[in-house]
């Protein structure tokens, strides 16, 4: 038997053993001959459990012996000492019942023992079976390795569902089983030339992927999988070349795909995910999650820093940070247009306070954007953030690169807007870029506090605010009034500091407030807002 903490070969590390591709067969052949041993019945059956008292034998023998003896104490009709016979009588019912206890207890004993022997047998057996798929992993036949991710997937759900091994045991053999998959899946990644050729590769780390989704999702009642609905999935460091589909699928298991690469589509829909972690993890195509059917609930750290194209909709996203920040710096020109779009999306932020509960989260975080990109191809479309539907309490855009276009409507602001337009020597825009839109603010609702200034806006760069910026269609509505909601007017003057005016009206195109911004240091001087009466 190979002790549940005994050190291994890593399956990363693949034995010139050629002898697995003769006895793979033969192996089979074994397992199934020691299934079916598992299956005979015990040769010693339990007692039932009405019998497995320790008094139930001196019950028994007291109930057989008082009526005999108080038959023969009143035998005839007067009290008298029982003779002889009826003493020995007496002797041979308490000895009757005392050799059923002995048998009782002798026979439980055996039945234990030979349930503990069975045990043993099957636990030894588990073992030896993930030792020899062990040297399958390791053989350089991608065909080898193919059979034996389904072998170690199916040994997994053997031992789930075992009658024999205890819980912790079980525990041992499924966290062996995963482990060893991930490493796996790291090991493909590699591309190894004298393992095959990428197509192997990535079939083989298909097969492990699709193992993995099936047994995370929750299990019903009757499912022959394994249940890792609640286990850690380590994939960190991986190159994966296969496409990740989840669909459906509700888990509770920690996915953590930190500093893993992805080369294909990555998506889920209509599913609920407790935790994935992905923020340093690099997408190479598109991350798409999506409500479908159903609202797509998943619980991450954060989107993540690099990806050329992300769309969230019709979910409930939960951050384990406490705001969302879209940077999109370290974005590359990869296979597919860089673009990021959120739609329809309910964000929640982990909450501040030191509550006891650590899963207490927050509505309406703040969006902080950021454009500060790294210089690309002016034959290439511009990047594009697209946030539609969504609800925030501030929204931050700093905008460094007029390459890059923002846009931000039929949202609700809980309080305030921060524009700025920065620039820096790195950036390398495409020609005419600063006449370009490239922030536009369109049908969204502020929900801000009486005598507060809604929006705030600064140029730092030679950006011409007129031209780069489009505001239309955006209502504002004070103290959450339903009743009067106010429209919200802009028009420029070029011959000030401050070159946009804000304009807060009625229905009536009747003006309450109003202010000026767009100048350098308009976040920090407001003293341009009046009212008018």
């Amino acid at each position: 038997m190979v002790p549940a903490a005994n050190e291994h070969k890593s399956a990363n590390e693949p034995k010139d053993d050629t002898s697995t591709r003769g006895t793979f067969f033969g192996r089979q052949k074994f397992w199934k001959h020691c299934k079916q041993e598992e299956e005979e019945p015990a040769r010693l059956t339990p007692m039932p459990a009405c019998l497995m008292h320790w008094w139930t034998p001196l019950a028994i023998a007291e109930g057989l012996l008082r009526w005999p003896l108080l038959l023969a104490v009143f035998w005839g009709g007067q009290p008298h000492w029982p003779s002889s016979e009826a003493m020995k009588l007496c002797v041979t019912i308490v000895g009757a019942g005392l050799a059923f206890s002995a048998w009782q207890q002798r026979s439980h004993d055996n039945a234990a023992n030979a349930k503990q022997a069975r045990a043993a047998i099957e636990r030894d057996d588990y073992w030896k079976r993930r030792e020899h798929i062990f040297q399958l992993l390791g053989s350089k036949n991608p065909g080898l390795r193919l059979s034996a991710v389904t072998l170690l997937a199916e040994l997994a759900d053997s031992a789930a569902h075992s009658a024999l091994l205890n819980d912790t045991e079980k525990q041992q053999l499924q966290r062996h089983i995963i482990d060893t998959l991930c490493l796996q899946v790291r090991h493909e990644g590699f591309l190894l030339p004298d393992e095959g050729d990428k197509h192997d590769h990535t079939e083989v780390q298909k097969a492990i992927l699709q193992s993995i989704i099936v047994r995370i999702t929750s299990p019903s009642k009757r499912t022959p999988h394994a249940d890792w609905s609640t286990s850690p999935i380590n994939l960190t460091d991986c190159t994966l070349f296969t496409s990740i589909r989840l669909t459906n699928t509700v888990s509770s298991a920690t996915l953590d795909f930190s500093d893993s690469i992805f080369h294909k589509p990555v998506t889920i829909t209509d599913s609920t995910l407790s935790q994935v972690q992905w923020s340093t993890a690099h997408f190479r195509d598109s991350l798409t999650v999506s409500g479908q059917t159903n609202t797509c609930n998943i619980h991450i750290d954060n989107l993540p820093a690099d990806a050329p194209k992300i769309s969230a909709s019709n979910s409930i996203i939960y951050l384990s940070t406490n705001d969302l920040h879209i940077d999109i710096k370290n974005f590359k020109q990869g296979i597919v247009t860089p673009e990021i779009t959120l739609e329809r999306c309910s964000f929640f932020t982990q909450s501040e306070t030191k509550a006891p509960d650590r899963n207490t989260y927050q509505p309406f975080p703040e969006l902080r954007i950021s454009t500060n990109a790294e210089p690309i191809n002016t034959n290439k479309s511009p990047r594009h953030i697209f946030i539609k539907e969504c609800s925030f309490s501030n929204i931050d855009i700093i905008s460094t690169n007029p390459d890059t276009i923002v846009s931000i409507s039929k949202c609700t602001i809980q309080r305030c807007l921060y524009i700025t337009f920065e620039r820096t020597a790195e950036i390398h825009t495409s020609p005419n870029s600063q006449n370009n839109v490239h922030i536009l603010i369109c049908q969204n609702t502020f929900s801000t506090p009486a005598n507060t200034i809604p929006i705030h806006i600064a140029n730092r760069s030679e950006t011409d605010v007129k031209t780069a910026l489009l505001f239309t269609q955006n209502t504002i509505l004070r103290n959450k009034d339903s009743n009067h909601l106010k429209v919200l007017d802009i028009s420029t003057d070029a011959t000030t500091s401050e070159p946009i005016h804000f304009i807060e009206e009625t229905k009536y195109n009747q003006p309450v407030f109003s202010w000026k911004t767009g100048g350098p240091d308009s976040l920090l001087h407001i003293s341009w807002a009046r009212f008018h009466k």
